[in-house]
């Protein structure tokens, strides 16, 4: 079903740029008015900014699907929800006609405070470049160590050794890799976070651990969300740098990662985050001038404090993100643009105030 949606989003995507038939009624230059599409396909009404669908509207498409919320430029761009004609929904954030993740919860809505101290974080950190039957790569492993000490670090996450698993080439088989993971999941409390993090192969649907032999061994996607299923822990994390392979700045595997999880999240019924190195349409580089991974650079440099926006000593799950999209946007040249999809609270303290 979820793959059927995003077809069709993307099939009907097209009608947003669509030069308009008729402005039907108002003012659909700078203002409010109701547009017609060409050949009765589609019909607007809200608001408009440079002859564009700009801020709050609603689209009727021909078909009997329909979008209401908020548009940028012509695309479906902020909160809003697409109802197609069979029912079926996606409803949350959108970014330049695409669908990013649920909607986050009524921010007017109170919570229960948590303290720092209350919340803990358990962490399996994996990184694989040894690989046998895959190309070998340069700094997946260099990457996974570097993310674990700043985990660990004093100014980083400050997490306990006890918090933290760390599988490194050889160590980070299937079987491990599984074991761990259902490990921290059952530590986990209510209100605590899981950090999963790979940097390494992947193929279509699974990570590659180091005792993969061409053929088996994969550890599918399908797995890691069944064990983080059974987890209390409030929030699960994914944080997945893809495969590296060789150059001045090389490129690391292509395959769609978005396109390759967003059924498992659909699968797996639970609050998950996915911070993804790049787009499904790119590919995510390292570089030699680093000595690692051009993604891995900027979360950790982000970790360390750089990505504290409003000066308060704390990072939050949103703060790391926007740090990290501009610096791996800028570095790379707008080649590869990380992605915060699934369900998560920008709001979410990663990093303690020191």
């Amino acid at each position: 079903m979820i793959k059927y949606i995003i077809t069709s989003l993307f099939l009907f995507l097209g009608l947003q740029t669509t030069v308009l038939a008729q402005c039907i009624s108002g003012n659909c230059q700078e203002g409010k008015g109701a547009y017609l599409f060409k050949n009765n396909s589609a019909r607007f009404v809200g608001s408009f900014q440079k002859g564009l669908p700009w801020g709050e509207g609603q689209c009727h498409f021909s078909n009997g699907d329909e979008y209401d919320g908020q548009w940028q430029a012509g695309k479906f761009h902020g909160k809003g929800a697409l109802t197609l004609a069979d029912g079926s929904t996606l409803d949350g954030r959108w970014t330049e006609g695409k669908f990013m993740g649920k909607s986050l919860p009524d921010q007017n809505r109170p919570e229960k405070s948590i303290s720092q101290k209350e919340r803990r974080t358990w962490a399996l950190v994996v990184g694989v470049s040894d690989y046998h039957h895959m190309p070998v790569l340069r700094y997946a492993d260099d990457d996974a160590y570097q993310f674990h000490n700043q985990l660990l670090a004093s100014d980083g996450l400050s997490l306990s050794s006890d918090q933290v698993k760390l599988l490194i080439n050889e160590s980070a088989t299937r079987e491990k890799i599984l074991e761990e993971l259902t490990n921290i999941a059952n530590q986990a409390g209510e209100e605590d976070i899981i950090l999963f993090y790979f940097s390494g192969h992947g193929l279509k649907g699974s990570f590659l651990p180091f005792d993969y032999d061409g053929f088996n061994n994969q550890v599918f996607h399908n797995e890691i969300n069944g064990r983080l299923k059974k987890s209390k822990a409030e929030h699960r994390i994914c944080i997945a740098d893809a495969c590296h392979s060789g150059g001045i700045m090389a490129a690391r595997s292509a395959d769609s990662w978005i396109s390759n999880w967003y059924p498992m999240l659909a699968d797996a019924q639970i609050p998950m985050t996915f911070f993804l190195s790049s787009k499904s349409s790119e590919r995510s580089l390292e570089s030699k001038g680093l000595r690692m991974g051009v993604f891995s650079h900027f979360l950790i440099r982000g970790l360390k404090g750089e990505a504290d926006m409003d000066l308060d000593q704390s990072v939050t799950l949103g703060e790391l993100f926007q740090f990290v999209s501009k610096g791996v946007t800028e570095y790379t040249g707008h080649m590869q643009n990380p992605i915060l999809a699934g369900e998560f609270d920008p709001s979410l303290i990663l990093r303690p105030g020191k």
